[in-house]
C-alpha cells in the first residue's frame, strides 16, 4: 500500500514539474485596455437600442399630431436631433469596433515578446497613459466647468494649518 501512494505522489510530482507553461493563447483576455474597449462597446449597443426606440416612438408621435398642430415643428426638430445623435452613436461604435480589432492584433504582437522576457504582462505603464488619456478625453471642455470643479476640489481639501 505504502508502495502504491507513493509511486502515485512520484507520478503527480513528475507530471506537475514537467506541465509547461506555455504562452496564453488569448492574451488579449487579460489586457485591461481591450477589456475596457469591450465594456464600452457593449454599453454603446445598448445605448443605441435606446435610441432607436426613442426615435420609433417620436415618429409615432409626429403620425399622431394632427397637420397644423404647433408642436409637430418641435416634435420634428427633436426627432432630427435623435437621429443625428443616433448616428453620431452608431459612428462611436464602429470606431469602437476597429479600436478592439487593433488592440487584439498588437496584444498578440507584443504578448509573445513580454512572455518571453519574462516581463509582466500587460505593462503597466501602458494602461495609466490609456487611462490618462481616456479621463482627459471624458473632461469637461467647457471653461466653465473647469473652474466649478476646481473650485469644488479645493472646497473638498482639508484646511491647512496656519504658520505662527
Amino acid at each position: 500500500m505504502g508502495k502504491i501512494l507513493s509511486s502515485i505522489a512520484f507520478i503527480i510530482s513528475i507530471f506537475a514539474l514537467s506541465a509547461c507553461r506555455g504562452p496564453d493563447p488569448n492574451p488579449e483576455l487579460k489586457d485591461p485596455i481591450y477589456l475596457d474597449l469591450v465594456s464600452d462597446y457593449k454599453a454603446l449597443e445598448g445605448a443605441i437600442k435606446n435610441a432607436e426606440k426613442e426615435i420609433e416612438s417620436q415618429k409615432k408621435l409626429i403620425k399622431s399630431l394632427p397637420p397644423r398642430d404647433p408642436s409637430r415643428r418641435q416634435q420634428i426638430y427633436a426627432l432630427y436631433s435623435q437621429e443625428k445623435k443616433l448616428l453620431q452613436l452608431k459612428q462611436q461604435a464602429e470606431y469602437l469596433k476597429i479600436r478592439q480589432e487593433r488592440r487584439k492584433e498588437h496584444v498578440r504582437k507584443v504578448y509573445p515578446q513580454y512572455y518571453e522576457q519574462n516581463k509582466p504582462w500587460p505593462d503597466e505603464n501602458e494602461v495609466a497613459e490609456y487611462k490618462k488619456l481616456k479621463e482627459l478625453r471624458s473632461a469637461p471642455k467647457s471653461w466653465d466647468e473647469r473652474i466649478r470643479n476646481l473650485k469644488l476640489s479645493e472646497t473638498n481639501e482639508a484646511p491647512k494649518a496656519k504658520k505662527n
